[in-house]
């Protein structure tokens, strides 16, 4: 089962200007267990990742964007919590933890506290905000695209 942030609430908070940070704390307080646990320490390591990247909700899950460009974030599934890169098949992984098939999207699937491996998710935080603000290639497609 899926958990997700109302859209009602998102957009009641994006109406008045709001902060979107008191929504995320309340997904991540509504999970339990191990789920709860994990959301909370990877959100702390996503934050502490860079200055740059603002905290908002995208499709119903914390998001985190750089110059409004997507560049990561976290959802609840039944079995994990993903950590999604958007770039994700773009970043460099020689311990190849990051998984999926998309063009672009990617994740890390969580399972517990030992999966999160904060220097190595900084480092795909960081890679991540550089390619997507770096200017669009010729050959490729346009990159770090909003949602």
């Amino acid at each position: 089962m899926r958990h997700k942030i109302p859209l009602a609430k998102k957009q009641a908070a994006a109406k008045k200007q709001q902060d979107m940070s008191p929504l995320i704390d309340d997904y991540v307080e509504e999970l339990t267990g191990w789920k709860k646990d994990v959301a909370e320490k990877l959100r702390a390591v996503i934050r502490a990742a860079s200055r740059k990247l603002t905290e908002e909700v995208k499709w119903g899950w914390p998001c985190y964007t750089a110059g409004g460009k997507c560049i990561c974030g976290f959802m609840s599934m039944q079995y994990t919590v993903n950590f999604v890169l958007y770039l994700g098949a773009e970043v460099n992984d020689p311990r190849g933890l990051i998984e999926g098939t998309g063009k672009s999207m990617r994740h890390v699937k969580l399972r517990g506290l030992k999966d999160i491996r904060k220097p190595a998710f900084t480092r795909f935080i960081k890679e991540s905000i550089r390619l997507s603000l770096a200017p669009a290639t010729t050959q490729g497609t346009p990159r770090g695209r909003g949602g």
